[in-house]
């Protein structure tokens, strides 16, 4: 029998048409005269089939989409920039045989599939418009916000386009930062293991099983300039330890600030004073006048917590020592303008919600000399106090500041108004008509001074 190759090449043409067919069929979009917009993704696009033959096919903007045309019914449509056309077709007659709005978008699929493994747990909505993409939606941290700009701007052209990003922070965390500053005996300092020179923790205070040494910052400075330290233990409060010593007149408490400061926000605190500073002068009908700028100085602290997940706290931290010099000051018109001699540090730290960390070393020796050189410095608020000190002047104390941070989140409950304690039952009469009268209906009278107060403090869920 002879094989026919061509026979069996025929009937498998013939049978695979069908498949063939119906894929065709399906890769292209029938339009009409008047179609609705049609939507393209940029470097995407879609193959059109008219119902008449078309003479002339073109596109308002070239530069937002391109048309390649197959045959006089059938043409391909592809998206070159975010933004929108229109594309017309028309025959022989120039009859318009169909008239489509294209908008072409960003690849916002794409997107979304960067930010789902990203930020999984994520509610952004993607919105594709002219010269850029809108972010909205909620998100947990500004972690994620600066996440989901950055993945954003990798679809954008950033020459021309733009991350517009309205998007909200989940539950407004916050962290409330607990400062404590306070004047301790050296001595006290020693026999608990606290080396303040910028080394480390002295195995004395693992040795009486207060905790571990997790973190120390080393300074840039000269030892025994500025220190910085971190303690960590299940077992050990510093907080605690610095209320007992407190108790014994071991530690004198300077001052005890509060600040809160909104995740990735900024607080500052400052213990100190201005002093003026001419800056200028300019002569005007013959008077003089003399432009002056007051400039701060004592101990300022600066931090930047931000709320890294599972209760952890990275805390940017940035303390400042500025004090007032004879070395160096100008004499102008008769005054001296003292100088400013600074030092400053910037580091972060890692922190869960209510562990401290403590900075000391922060006045020089020699500059507690420098009580008696400028006049007032001892009037100053929290250093006044310091500076004032017997211990301190001899060296034989030293300021340090404890800093712990908490977690913090607004109490969801509403807010009480003073007008509830007298809002009426339906079926009763209000109390306040009822007011001193008498009889069976009278009202009856009820404290509320525990429920409600109009100076009482926010309520804060405490992690």
């Amino acid at each position: 029998m002879k094989f026919n190759f061509k026979l069996v090449l025929i009937l498998a043409l013939v049978f695979t048409l069908p498949s063939f067919t119906s894929i065709y069929s399906q890769s292209f979009q029938t339009i009409e005269a008047d179609s609705d917009v049609m939507e393209i993704e940029m470097g995407e696009g879609k193959l059109i089939k008219l119902p008449k033959a078309a003479s002339n096919i073109f596109i308002a903007n070239p530069e937002i989409a391109d048309v390649n045309v197959k045959s006089t019914k059938l043409f391909y449509v592809f998206g070159r920039k975010a933004g929108t056309t229109s594309l017309y077709a028309i025959d022989n007659n120039d009859k318009v045989l169909a008239s489509i709005p294209i908008k072409v978008l960003h690849n916002i699929e794409s997107l979304k599939e960067a930010l789902n493994t990203a930020i999984p747990d994520h509610k952004i909505i993607l919105h594709s418009i002219n010269n850029g993409i809108l972010l909205t939606g909620e998100v947990n941290t500004p972690t994620d916000v600066d996440s989901a700009r950055r993945l954003a701007l990798r679809f954008i052209d950033p020459t021309v386009e733009q991350i517009i990003s309205q998007m909200t922070i989940k539950a407004s965390d916050q962290i409330h930062l607990r400062v404590r500053i306070a004047e301790v005996r050296n001595d006290v300092l020693e026999q608990f293991g606290f080396d303040w020179s910028g080394t480390t923790f002295n195995d004395g205070l693992t040795n009486i099983g207060l905790g571990t040494t997790t973190s120390t910052i080393l300074a840039t400075s000269p030892p025994n300039l500025l220190g910085i330290s971190s303690t960590i233990g299940k077992y050990f409060n510093l907080n605690v330890l610095i209320d007992a010593l407190a108790q014994d007149e071991l530690v004198t408490i300077l001052a005890e600030p509060n600040l809160t400061a909104v995740s990735g926000e900024t607080a500052t605190f400052l213990a100190g004073g201005e002093f003026p500073v001419p800056v200028g002068s300019q002569i005007e009908d013959g008077v003089r006048s003399i432009t002056i700028e007051f400039k701060e100085f004592g101990v300022s602290l600066a931090f930047t917590p931000t709320i890294v997940g599972n209760n952890r706290i990275s805390l940017r931290v940035k303390p400042e020592v500025s004090q007032l010099s004879s070395d160096g000051a100008v004499t102008l018109g008769g005054v001296e303008i003292p100088a400013l001699s600074t030092r400053r540090v910037e580091t972060t730290v890692d922190l869960g919600s209510g562990q401290s960390f403590a900075i000391a070393g922060l006045i020089l020796n020699n500059q507690t000399q420098v009580n008696n050189k400028v006049p007032g410095l001892g009037d100053l608020p929290i250093l006044g106090r310091l500076f004032k000190s017997e211990r301190f002047q001899n060296s034989e104390s030293e300021l340090v500041i404890v800093v712990t941070p908490y977690i913090v989140k607004p109490s969801n409950a509403p807010v009480p108004l003073p007008t509830d304690p007298y809002v009426s039952k339906i079926g009763t009469t209000t109390a306040s008509s009822q007011l001193g009268k008498t009889g069976a209906n009278q009202a009856t009278t009820k404290d509320y001074s525990t429920e409600y107060s109009a100076t009482s403090e926010p309520t804060f869920i405490v992690e």
